[in-house]
């Protein structure tokens, strides 16, 4: 299947569109370059958001119908630099939707469990993707390709921040 190339309009479209609390997710994946495992492994404690940084040190997968939280795919550290409208979002976001714990996950189900990638798809990405007019074999890494082709709306993102995007630093 080949790799859609989602715009960022296409990205903001998208996390227009989304079932509420997840379009601060779609920008995070977008904008943040984190794979989906990495996102919704993201905890409280790991987002400064007063520096715009998000601090990837997990990710979370699934294997046999189990949830494991481990190592990222590279099994490093990395610090990503996330712009400043994706810091104010994820703050709000934060306020409203995540108890206060350091190690509470930032995205999780409605019931307060983390996110299973199979039925977010079905539940939530789908019905989005399909209401943001969006090519239907949209995957969910495919909003990654702002951040990695260090893209974005000029008219949203200053200048100097346009190519900090992407940038992550290693540990």
């Amino acid at each position: 299947m080949p790799v859609e190339v989602v715009t960022p309009d296409g990205s903001s479209d998208l996390a227009a569109t989304i079932r509420e609390p997840y379009g601060a997710l779609v920008y995070l994946l977008a904008y943040g370059g984190l794979r989906w495992g990495e996102a919704v492994a993201v905890r409280r404690k790991r987002c400064d958001l007063l520096r715009s940084r998000i601090e990837v040190t997990e990710s979370l997968s699934e294997a046999r119908g189990m949830l494991h939280f481990g190592a990222t795919k590279t099994y490093r550290h990395r610090t990503v630099i996330v712009p400043a409208f994706l810091s104010e979002l994820m703050a709000g976001h934060l306020a409203r939707g995540v108890d206060d714990g350091p190690d509470e996950l930032v995205f999780t189900s409605p019931l307060g469990r983390p996110l299973r990638n199979s039925n977010f798809r079905r539940q939530v990405w789908y019905k989005a993707v399909a209401d943001a007019g969006l090519p239907e074999g949209l995957r969910i890494h495919d909003p990654t390709t702002p951040a990695r082709r260090c893209s974005s709306p000029r008219e949203r993102i200053p200048k100097r921040s346009r190519c900090t995007l992407v940038t992550h630093r290693f540990r």
